[in-house]
């Protein structure tokens, strides 16, 4: 049986090192929950509410079932290779390879969805500003 406070403790303390410029204090007030409650949950004696869950999915930008999916819902990289040969079209790093990406350590490919997802997440918010303005 799957320990689900355990694995929301693992991927909302891989979610907050995406953004390791910022204090988890700060990073609360930008979602708008408290920072007890997102130290409860990152230390794994929280329960949050189904609505601190949807806060939390919609700040990262994700659905909110895949903070209690191990590994945010990725799946493992053995059974992703499918995956990877299936979007070569896609592939976004010019310079490395697929099969040299999968050779990379588990939570080094992590870091780097993590840094990508937060560099695109930068990005879009920049483009919506600028169209505001």
């Amino acid at each position: 049986m799957l320990d689900t406070r355990k694995i929301l403790q693992e991927n909302l303390k891989a979610l907050l090192a995406t953004r390791p410029d910022t204090s988890r204090l700060n990073l609360s007030r930008e979602m708008k929950v408290g920072d007890g409650t997102l130290g409860s949950i990152q230390y794994g004696t929280g329960n949050p509410t189904l609505e601190i869950l949807e806060t939390i999915a919609r700040f990262f930008e994700l659905e909110t079932w895949r903070l209690l999916s191990p590994n945010l819902g990725h799946s493992p990289s053995k059974s992703n290779r499918k995956g990877h040969a299936a979007n070569l079209h896609h592939w976004p790093f010019a310079k490395v390879t697929a099969p040299d990406f999968d050779t990379l350590p588990r939570a080094d490919k992590d870091e780097v969805e993590h840094q990508v997802i937060y560099k695109v997440k930068r990005f879009k918010e920049g483009r919506r500003r600028r169209k505001q303005t």
